[in-house]
C-alpha cells in the first residue's frame, strides 16, 4: 500500500490505481499521500502495525543469526532483516507523508519502547563467545540506523509532516477534539447500561453538541469514547478492559526464548493503534481492523483460556463471519451513506413516509423532508410537529427552524412563528438564499420589526446582512444602524456600515465610519483600504490626505502580513499616479520595486504591471 501511494506521488497521479476519484478527498487541495485508502488519517493506522511488525521481522532475524552458526543461513538473515528494515523505512515514510497527527505522536511515544526492546541481547548458544562483534561495532550500527531513520524522518516531515503536527499546539485545533469528545458523553444518560447504539452517534449528536460549526458528524473521533457511548459503560467498558488485559497478558506470557524481544516488538504494533484511536475512529475501517485481528491472533497465548481445538474454532468463526456478512447485506441500504437513496424513494413515493420514520426515526433530514412535504400540501399541523422533531435533533438547523416559524405562522401563533425565525437566522452559517432574503424583506417590509429578531452574535448576523446588502442596502443600513446603537464598537459592523454608505452614494457617511473603524482595528488592512475608499469618493477626491494615511500605515508596521502590505501599496501607487504632481511620480517610482518583489497570485501580478505601465507612461 505504501509503495503505491509513493508511486502515485512520484507521478503525481491523482486518483486511487489512476482510475478511482475519491468524492470525500481533492488531492489537489489535500497534500496528503494517497495510497488505497480513501482517508489518510485511517491508512496511518495500518502503516503503525505494519512499521512494528516489519520490526519485528528485523529483530527476530537477528537474533535468529546469532544462534547459528551455518555461515550462508546467516547471510540469507542478513538479507531478510535489510528487507524487513527497508519495508520499515517505506512505512515509515509513508505514515509521516499521511500527515496524520495523531498516528505520528502515537509512533514517537511507543518507537522508544519498541528500540529498547529491539536491543536487548536474546539468548546465545552454549560454547559461543556473548557477540561476534565488538560492543562499539554494534553500537555503531545502532547509531547509524537510528541516524539514517532520523534523517529519513526529517527529510520527509519537510514535505508538511511537521507542519501538520505543530497544528496540535495551536487552542482551537486541540480544543475541538476534546470538546466534542466532552460534549458526546452526555449521551451516555440516554442509555447508561447497553448505551445508545452503533450509528445513532450520527443522529444524537447535534442535540448536545456545544458548539455547532455546520460539521457533519457521522462518528465520534475516539474509540474509547465511542465504546462506552455506543455500546455503555458496561458492554464498552468491559470491552476495553478485555482488550487492555490481552494485551498485558501477551506481552507477559510470550516465555523466556529467542523470540521474546521480536514478539513484544510486534506488540507495540496494537499499543500504538491504541494510541492512535484515542483521537480517531480507524477501527470502523475493515482494512485497518482486519489485519490487527490477525496480527492479535497470530501473538495470543496458546495456553489455558485461548487454546481451543482447531476445527470447532473454524467452525465457529465461520458461522459468525456468514452471519455478519448477511447482517452486513441487510443492513447496508438503511447506512448513513445511502440516506440520500431513502430521500430520494420518499420524494419519489416509492416509500411511505411512516415507513421512512421507522427505520430512521432519529434522522433530522429526513424529518425537514416530511415537514417540507406537509407545506406544501398545507398541512400545517403536521409541518409543525415534524420540523419541531427535526429542531430538537439539530438545534442548529436553520432549515428545520425556517419550517418550523412557518408553519406557526400558518396556524396563527405568532410568538412561536417568531421566536423560531430568530433561530432560523441565528444558525445561519451561509449567506441566506434569494427566496429566503425576500421573504424576511415580504413579511417585514419595516426593518424596525426584523432588527429585535437579528442574530445577537456577530458571525450569523454578518452572513444574514450579506444577503439583505446585495437586495436592499437601504434596509440593511437601517438594520446596521440598529446594531450600532447597542454597541458601536465593532469592526465588522463598521466595516458593513461603511460599504452600505458607499452603496447608498453618501461619502461623508462613508468617511465617518471609515475613520472610527480605523481608529477600532489598525491592525485590519480593510480599514486602511475603506478609509483609501472612502476619501476616494468624495465630491473632491482626498488624494493627498489619502496618501499620507497609507504610509502613515505602511511606515508604522501596522500590518505585517507581505500580501496585505501590497495590497496597501497598490492603493498608494494608483493614488500617486491619480496625482500627477512631479513629487508624487517621483514616490511612486522609489515604491514601484519594492511592489513588484511582493508576493501574488496572477491577478495581484496583473495589477502591479498595469500600474508600472500606467506610471511610465505618466513619465512621458
Amino acid at each position: 500500500m505504501a509503495l503505491i501511494g509513493l508511486t502515485q506521488a512520484a507521478f503525481g497521479v491523482e486518483a486511487i490505481y489512476g482510475l478511482y476519484q475519491p468524492l470525500q478527498v481533492d488531492p489537489t487541495i489535500t497534500p496528503a499521500l494517497l495510497t488505497t485508502f480513501v482517508n489518510a488519517n485511517h491508512q496511518a493506522g495500518l502503516f503503525l502495525l505494519g512499521i512494528f511488525s516489519a520490526g519485528a521481522l528485523a529483530v527476530h532475524m537477528r537474533l535468529q543469526g546469532r544462534t547459528t552458526t551455518d555461515a550462508v543461513l546467516v547471510g540469507r538473515l542478513r538479507e531478510r532483516r535489510l528487507a524487513a528494515l527497508g519495508a520499515l523505512a517505506i512505512q515509515g515514510a509513508a505514515l509521516l507523508l499521511s500527515l496524520s497527527r495523531a498516528a505520528i505522536v502515537a509512533l514517537a511515544v511507543v518507537a522508544p519502547v519498541a528500540l529498547m526492546l529491539a536491543w536487548r541481547n536474546g539468548p546465545v548458544p552454549a560454547g559461543r563467545s556473548k557477540s561476534r562483534d565488538p560492543q562499539g561495532r554494534l553500537w555503531l550500527q545502532r547509531a547509524a540506523l537510528a541516524a539514517g531513520l532520523g534523517l529519513l524522518a526529517l527529510v520527509v516531515a519537510r514535505q508538511g509532516a511537521w507542519a501538520e503536527l505543530s497544528t496540535l499546539w495551536r487552542v482551537n485545533e486541540a480544543e475541538t477534539k476534546f470538546r466534542i469528545a466532552s460534549d458526546a458523553v452526555a449521551l451516555i444518560d440516554l442509555s447508561p447500561v447497553l448505551g445508545v447504539g452503533r450509528g445513532a452517534f450520527l443522529d444524537l449528536f447535534p442535540a448536545v453538541d456545544s458548539r455547532p460549526l455546520g460539521v457533519v458528524h457521522t462518528h465520534l473521533e475516539s474509540a474509547p469514547a465511542a465504546m462506552l457511548i455506543e455500546w455503555g459503560p458496561l458492554g464498552g467498558g468491559l470491552v476495553a478492559l478485555g482488550l487492555l488485559w490481552w494485551w498485558i497478558a501477551a506481552v507477559y506470557s510470550t516465555g523466556s526464548g529467542r523470540h521474546v524481544s521480536a514478539r513484544r516488538v510486534a506488540l507495540c504494533g496494537p499499543l500504538a493503534l491504541a494510541i492512535h484511536n484515542l483521537a480517531d475512529f480507524n477501527l470502523e475501517f475493515l482494512g485497518v481492523a482486519a489485519p490487527l485481528c490477525a496480527l492479535a491472533g497470530a501473538l495470543s497465548e496458546r495456553r489455558g483460556f485461548f487454546r481451543a481445538p482447531a476445527r470447532p474454532a473454524i467452525l465457529v468463526g465461520g458461522l459468525s463471519l456468514a452471519g455478519a456478512a448477511a447482517l452486513a447485506l441487510w443492513a447496508q441500504p438503511y447506512t448513513w451513506q445511502n440516506r440520500t437513496t431513502g430521500d430520494a424513494a420518499v420524494l419519489a413515493g416509492d416509500m411511505s413516509p411512516e415507513a421512512a420514520q421507522r427505520m430512521r426515526p432519529l434522522d433530522a433530514s429526513l424529518h425537514i423532508l416530511l415537514a417540507q412535504r406537509a407545506l406544501e400540501i398545507e398541512d400545517w399541523a403536521q409541518a409543525r410537529a415534524r420540523a419541531t422533531v427535526a429542531s430538537e435533533l439539530q438545534p442548529a438547523n436553520s432549515d428545520a427552524w425556517l419550517r418550523r416559524a412557518h408553519a406557526a405562522r400558518e396556524l396563527g401563533d405568532a410568538a412561536e412563528s417568531a421566536s423560531s425565525l430568530a433561530r432560523t437566522l441565528a444558525t445561519m452559517r451561509h449567506p441566506p438564499d434569494l427566496d429566503l432574503t425576500r421573504y424576511l424583506l415580504g413579511r417585514y417590509p419595516n426593518a424596525e420589526e426584523l432588527a429585535p429578531l437579528m442574530p445577537k452574535e456577530l458571525a450569523p448576523w454578518t452572513v444574514v446582512m450579506e444577503s439583505l446588502i446585495a437586495e436592499a442596502p437601504a434596509y440593511a443600513a437601517i438594520l446596521a444602524a440598529a446594531r450600532s446603537q447597542v454597541d458601536g464598537r465593532e469592526p465588522p459592523v463598521l466595516h458593513m456600515q461603511v460599504r452600505l454608505a458607499l452603496a447608498l452614494d453618501n461619502p461623508s457617511l462613508a468617511l465617518h465610519y471609515a475613520r472610527l473603524l480605523r481608529v477600532l482595528a489598525p491592525h485590519e488592512v480593510h480599514s486602511h483600504l475603506l478609509l483609501a475608499r472612502a476619501l476616494e469618493s468624495q465630491r473632491v477626491p482626498r488624494e493627498r490626505e489619502l496618501q499620507g494615511d497609507l504610509e502613515e500605515a505602511l511606515a508604522q508596521g501596522l500590518i505585517t502580513e507581505p500580501a496585505q502590505i501590497a495590497l496597501l501599496e497598490e492603493k498608494l501607487l494608483g493614488s500617486y499616479l491619480r496625482d500627477g504632481q512631479p513629487d508624487a511620480l517621483a514616490r511612486a517610482r522609489d515604491l514601484l520595486p519594492r511592489l513588484l518583489a511582493r508576493p501574488g497570485d496572477r491577478a495581484a501580478l496583473q495589477r502591479r504591471h498595469a500600474l508600472e505601465r500606467a506610471l511610465a507612461q505618466a513619465g512621458r
